[in-house]
């Protein structure tokens, strides 16, 4: 060792009694002011960049009567895009139900096996193509900044249903 190295190896202090910390600046105690990295920040700083799409299916039962009921709660789950399965309404169409929100639907006159899809205003504008392939199955394409969404809202028979129906689907 030399000379210099004695020197430091001397004057070190390893105490947790010792003055070290002292020497820092202390920040602000309210953190205004400072970029802290608190969850929030870190979820908004992954996030960034990213289009997050909320999904979801729902088996309702019917619909009549109840679309605002349906609107509201998908709302309140903060729901972008819903695809319904029994809504027993008619025809091959589209209807605003409050909310912001536009079902785009298909049915027959047997009162069954209706099928739609709910969508926010947030991506109505996104929609390139709708689909309706029978009562059981309909599809709907979006294309938003970074790919091309088909989505689908089917719903398969069930036992009580006869095989030629079955086959069918």
């Amino acid at each position: 060792m030399d000379y210099r190295s004695q020197l430091f190896v001397s004057h070190a202090r390893a105490s947790p009694v010792s003055d070290v910390d002292q020497h820092r600046p202390i920040g602000p105690t309210s953190q205004q002011g400072l970029l802290a990295q608190t969850p929030e920040r870190r979820r908004l700083k992954k996030s960034a960049g990213k289009q997050q799409i909320h999904l979801a299916t729902l088996n309702i039962g019917t619909l009549k009567g109840r679309y605002r009921e349906l609107a509201a709660m998908l709302k309140a789950q903060r729901i972008n895009i819903a695809a319904i399965q029994e809504t027993r309404w008619k025809g091959a169409k589209a209807y605003n139900i409050g909310e912001g929100y536009k079902l785009f639907y298909t049915g027959n006159n047997n009162d069954r096996n209706d099928v739609g899809l709910a969508i926010t205003k947030l991506y109505r504008d996104a929609i390139a193509e709708v689909q309706r392939f029978s009562d059981r199955l309909m599809k709907i394409v979006l294309i938003t900044e970074t790919r091309r969404l088909h989505l689908f809202s089917g719903y398969a028979p069930q036992t009580g249903c006869t095989n030629a129906q079955k086959e069918e689907f």
